[in-house]
This record gives C-alpha cells, structure tokens and sequence, in this order.
C-alpha cells in the first residue's frame, strides 16, 4: 500500500511542480523532458520486474526495491526542492499584469 501511496504521489506532482522550474519560454519543453523520464522508467520497471521473477527473487523484495526507489525520490523532493508557491518570477508578473490589463 505504500508504494501504491508513493508512486502516485511521484506520478501525479511531476506534473505541477517540475513546470514551476522553468522560465517560461522553455516550459513545455522542461516538463515534457521531465515527463518522457518518467515514462521511461515506466518501460523499465516492468521490465526488471519480469528479470526479477525470472532470478526468482521473493516480491516481497521486488516491492522494498521499488518502494525504497520512491522514497528516496520523495526525500530528494523534500530536503532538496525548492519552494514554488512563493512568487512568480519577473517573466510571469510581466504575462500577468498584461493579462489583467487586456481584460478590463
């Protein structure tokens, strides 16, 4: 259950936050990068699930594999992320204040 809770949470913040990350110009293509990882890693898994069960290993194991995997990643996020909520940059104010003046 909790590498249900873990991955899910990785799957469904990749979309929010990696966008935060970057300038604006360059956002569609960050968080398309970003996001093409993580379909990689989702054609590996499989994968080395399938290698795993073939050595025999226990999927207990397999489980503690993949759920120690996504915590680290949370705790990658958790001490080494950055804030993102806190302001936007100058780029956006800029997009904002024209947006806001274009419609009144």
């Amino acid at each position: 259950m909790a590498l249900s809770f873990f991955y899910l949470g990785v799957t469904g913040t990749t979309y929010a936050y990696t966008t935060d990350h970057y300038d604006a110009s360059i956002r569609a293509t960050g968080a398309g990068f970003a996001n093409a990882a993580g379909r990689v890693g989702a054609i590996i898994g499989p994968l080395l699930v399938g290698i795993l069960i073939q050595m025999k290993v226990p999927f207990g194991i397999i489980f503690i594999m993949f759920f120690v995997a996504c915590f680290l990643a949370a705790l990658n996020v958790l001490f080494l992320g950055k804030e993102t909520r806190v302001k936007p940059n100058e780029q956006e104010e800029a997009i904002i204040k024209e947006a806001a003046q274009n419609f009144y």
